[in-house]
């Protein structure tokens, strides 16, 4: 069956974004997808599919059973166009664009936009911000990089519900990124007037460019200027066209003034609700157990960039912005728990493996729910993903959803906030992890 949607999570993030905009914008990708014209879009919330989600679906609530139905599912679920739990991919060297442009052939087809590939994959792969930015601390974002990701990233907190707008202005500044790499190709073929065929004077060209820059927010606004003012239609309203690139600038700056908001409000947290402990953090190194001493902040929060901050610290170290400057010094965290109240929370770190964290948290919430788990079960429990056991009283129990915690962006063992809650209390949920980080390496 031809497929015809398009399947993500709620608040896309810049990977997906792109391959939305890949597969939306060009024809030849969507017929290697085998995608039936323009294809829809849907988004469902992580965790364990829903039936709430797929209404007048009657086949069995399965990623298999709904691509069979026509669905295709970007970086979830597990289908093709997905990275996670795929053990051919070891140690993060493969993004699900990666496996969109295999799939589509998307090198070979569409050779120009490689480097955008490149930039956004590796981002996707390390976590590290796109481009060093040198700019944002003199800007009204002092705390906050002025990159797409970040942009992406407000526009998800000013329209969490409506992740089609993220969509579309998110292809409205990746066109501005294409408009801009292709004026910059030109511009260097133009200067060096390299000699070959066609093939080698676009490789040698997009060689000597750094696409990382053209993702800074500023690069951006320009090139839906290139895109919308100089490149629009020839019939155009001039004036038209140029209030339409202030309003997206307006919406780049308001997704960043968000993130700022975000970090603020974390601050405030890190200040009053948050509390500091250190612990003994214990691995093997050449079959000795090393130790040192960690620490691990606590509170609670729903600011987004509360792990960002509790782990940036507020020790005197000479650096400028340094926030929070009107308490006692804290030393930056090495483990962050938030807690959002009502059996939520999120563990993050930087450096730091958490499968025994999360293997402990979860075999302490299955066992208040009932479930006995033999050694078997047990040894699952670190893996990401759904994992379904039955309580003693026969019930089908549903084990905390574990995002990927071996992500880039800081290791992070989430407790879904749409699945079901922990029945565990905010305090073991801190002692667990303490005890979990302070065990012998042997016993880990």
């Amino acid at each position: 069956m031809k497929k015809h949607t398009l399947v993500a999570h709620l608040c896309p993030d810049l990977e997906v974004l792109f391959m939305i905009h890949l597969i939306r914008s060009d024809e030849r990708v969507r017929d290697r997808l085998g995608l039936d014209g323009q294809p829809a879009l849907k988004f469902i919330p992580a965790g364990p599919l829903s039936a709430c989600d797929w209404t007048g679906v009657t086949a069995g609530l399965s990623v298999e059973e709904l691509e069979k139905l026509g669905y295709l599912f970007l970086d979830c679920g597990g289908g093709v166009l997905d990275q996670h739990n795929k053990q051919s991919l070891l140690k993060n060297s493969m993004s699900s664009l990666d496996l969109l442009v295999h799939y589509a052939d998307i090198d070979e087809g569409r050779p120009e936009i490689m480097p955008i590939v490149e930039v956004i994959s590796q981002n996707d792969l390390s976590g590290q911000d796109i481009v060093r930015d040198n700019t944002y601390r003199q800007s009204r974002t002092p705390h906050t990089p002025r990159h797409l990701r970040n942009v992406v990233l407000g526009w998800n907190l000013l329209y969490r519900d409506q992740p089609e707008k993220v969509v579309a202005l998110a292809d409205m500044a990746f066109r501005g990124i294409e408009q801009s790499l292709m004026r910059a190709v030109g511009e260097e073929l133009c200067m060096e007037k390299r000699h070959g065929d066609d093939g080698s004077l676009l490789t040698g060209a997009l060689e000597q460019i750094d696409c990382r820059q053209l993702f800074l927010a500023d690069a951006i606004v320009n090139g839906v200027f290139t895109d919308i003012v100089v490149c629009g239609d020839a019939g155009l309203d001039t004036a038209e066209a140029e209030k339409g690139v202030c309003r997206f600038r307006d919406e780049v700056e308001a997704a960043l003034d968000a993130m700022e908001a975000e970090w603020e409000l974390g601050v405030q947290d890190y200040l009053k609700r948050t509390k500091i402990v250190r612990t003994a953090y214990g691995k093997e190194v050449d079959g000795a157990a090393v130790y040192r001493e960690i620490a691990v902040a606590y509170g609670f929060s729903e600011s987004t960039r509360f792990g960002p901050v509790t782990r940036f610290g507020n020790e005197s170290q000479g650096r400028r912005g340094r926030p929070y400057q009107q308490c006692a010094e804290r030393p930056k965290a090495d483990v962050t728990i938030q807690l959002y109240g009502n059996g939520r929370f999120l563990i993050s770190t930087k450096g730091i493996e958490l499968g025994e964290v999360a293997s402990a948290i979860r075999r302490a919430d299955l066992m208040r729910k009932g479930v006995a788990l033999g050694d078997a079960q047990a040894s699952k429990l670190s893996d990401t993903g759904h994992l379904t056991f039955t309580s003693r009283v026969g019930e089908q129990v549903q084990a905390l959803y574990l995002a990927e915690y071996r992500t880039a962006f800081g290791n992070a063992f989430r407790a879904n906030p749409r699945a079901a809650a922990t029945a565990l209390e905010d305090e073991e949920i801190v002692t667990l992890t303490l005890k979990a980080l302070s065990r012998e390496p042997s016993d880990k």
